[in-house]
């Protein structure tokens, strides 16, 4: 699992992040939001 941390009012990091297959679950880094994505092994 890969997980990385933006400012919620970057909408292009968001962008980016959703088209490289990271999703939302709510995790947090202190005031960032955390995108996490799943590796096949």
């Amino acid at each position: 699992m890969d997980e990385v941390g933006y400012h919620p009012n970057n909408e292009r990091a968001q962008e980016l992040y959703a088209s490289l297959g990271f999703t939302d679950e709510g995790n947090r880094f202190g005031r960032e939001m955390a995108v996490v994505k799943y590796m096949e092994s």
